[in-house]
């Protein structure tokens, strides 16, 4: 949920090895395609995305807001961002 713009800021202050992996989680119904591009610009470049289930039931007893279009969305949005390394959890 942080904003990218403050992320790049945070990411800058880190050194890092050339080609270090830089993964954030997010919340398949928080993110969008342009939020996604932002934290590729600020140096992402693995996502991680909090998907406990799949099922109706399951995320309504574990008080989750996501369901299957929102993975769905996010999944398309981090092709679409060029992300060649997510993790789907």
């Amino acid at each position: 949920m942080l904003d990218p713009d403050r992320l790049g800021l945070i990411l800058a202050a880190i050194p890092r090895h050339p080609g270090a992996e830089v993964t954030v989680e997010c919340n398949p119904e928080t993110v969008d395609a342009a939020k996604l591009r932002g934290y590729r610009d600020a140096g992402v470049n693995r996502l991680s995305f909090g998907v406990q289930s799949m099922a109706a039931p399951v995320l309504a007893a574990l008080g989750r807001q996501h369901d299957t279009a929102s993975v769905q969305r996010a999944v398309r949005a981090a092709n679409a961002g060029r992300f060649g390394r997510f993790l789907q959890r």
